[in-house]
């Protein structure tokens, strides 16, 4: 497409392989460089490969039509020379890999190639490590390699005529990667931040970057929350229900459209994830979906298992407040369902799951009984019915259906 934008033009459409590849193998068609006369994009793919090891040079016109075959018969990263005749390039691919101090047989080097006459001329002079990024610039190839005494990637240069290699960055904590040549220099990244090495100077120098935001988005204005509901409750009467969307609580009548909205601590929002509302008898609760140890009602008051009972701080807590007047929550320990009365400070384990997690239950509407489904040895589930008053359990379905 033009720089200055407008409508992208498609140029291949060799998909590759139905499976898309794993991360560590790249992708089926990579563009690396243009060449030097810009009618033409190289690119590596795996269209004519007899493995997912081999990538080969391909090129295409900017035009259209059918991608024309490099003479090497595999490659990776490549950079023209500056009349366009030869080319810089690694015969392995293997850039997607964060391998480190690798000397073995996909330890990269760099090859020199006459593509005019399809004479192959020299290898950078190398050693057991990395070479990679070849970049040409004038009578030098810079390019990357773990070589030097911090085995980490930093940039080199290697000098056409004398023949000499020398080390230009010195980075020791981080690899420098994904360099890419300018006319005067070369930008890339070192731990997170970008850089440029200048020639004439020979010298690096860390860039500042600032990204305007979004500025209308942070304006405050009305949405519709309507879709973008996480979680909901019905009171026990049926007359209400209450929904949570976008860090907020709302309460509907069954029948009339006014609406309620519930104070809820935003910045506990922001700390503990998604809000999920449960109505019980007399008043309305929440509980915060993540890690957060504690459970709030509506008036914001926290209420939180004692120190000796940290499984509610476990990502897998799913609590629920069913009455003031008895302060029980549920929750689980792994696969164990566990019960607590905040006001008595005591938990009660209910069950032990022995073939999967308990993660399904429900409260009766007079807080005295706890519903849930546990896995069967055959791998089908039954109900199960627990007494909070006598703290028994009694299966009401088999698991001979699930």
């Amino acid at each position: 497409m033009p720089s200055e934008g407008g409508q992208p033009r498609q140029l291949t459409f060799f998909q590759g392989a139905a499976q898309p590849l794993s991360d560590r193998m790249g992708i089926h068609n990579e563009v690396v460089t243009w060449f030097p006369d810009s009618k033409r994009i190289l690119f590596l793919s795996r269209r004519d490969a007899t493995n997912g090891w081999i990538k080969r040079p391909y090129s295409v016109s900017i035009d259209g039509g059918l991608p024309e075959p490099l003479p090497m018969d595999q490659g990776g990263l490549t950079s023209f020379s500056p009349d366009g005749t030869r080319i810089a390039y690694n015969r392995i691919f293997r850039n997607f890999r964060t391998w480190k101090r690798y000397t073995g047989g996909l330890a990269q080097d760099i090859y020199i190639y006459d593509i005019k006459n399809n004479v192959f001329e020299q290898q950078i002079p190398h050693t057991e490590y990395t070479d990679t990024f070849p970049m040409w610039h004038g009578n030098t190839i810079y390019f990357t390699s773990d070589r030097g005494p911090e085995h980490k990637l930093n940039l080199y240069s290697y000098d056409l005529s004398s023949k000499q290699i020398e080390q230009l960055t010195k980075f020791t904590e981080f690899d420098l990667m994904w360099p890419s040549l300018g006319p005067d220099a070369i930008v890339f990244e070192n731990a997170g931040y970008l850089y440029t090495f200048d020639f004439a100077s020979k010298e690096s120098r860390k860039l500042t970057i600032s990204v305007p935001g979004e500025n209308d988005e942070t304006l405050k204005h009305w949405t519709s929350v309507s879709k973008l509901v996480s979680d909901f409750d019905i009171a026990p009467d049926g007359k209400r229900a209450v929904f949570a969307a976008r860090g907020d609580v709302f309460t509907l009548p069954a029948k009339k459209e006014a609406r309620a909205i519930l104070p809820v601590l935003r910045e506990f929002v922001k700390r503990r994830g998604s809000l999920v509302p449960r109505w019980p008898l007399d008043r309305l609760h929440l509980r915060s979906h993540r890690r957060s140890g504690t459970l709030h009602h509506s008036s914001g008051r926290p209420w939180q298992g004692t120190a000796d009972h940290q499984w509610i701080q476990r990502f897998q807590v799913q609590s629920r407040v069913v009455s003031r007047q008895q302060e029980t929550g549920m929750g689980r320990q792994g696969s164990a369902p566990l019960v607590h009365r905040y006001r008595r400070q005591e938990t009660v384990e209910v069950d032990r799951a022995k073939y999967a997690e308990i993660a399904n239950y429900s409260w009766s509407p007079d807080s005295k009984w706890l519903s849930y489904d546990k896995q069967d040895e055959n791998g089908n589930s039954a109900v199960q019915l627990y007494s909070l008053a006598d703290k028994k359990i009694t299966p009401i379905t088999s698991s001979f259906t699930k």
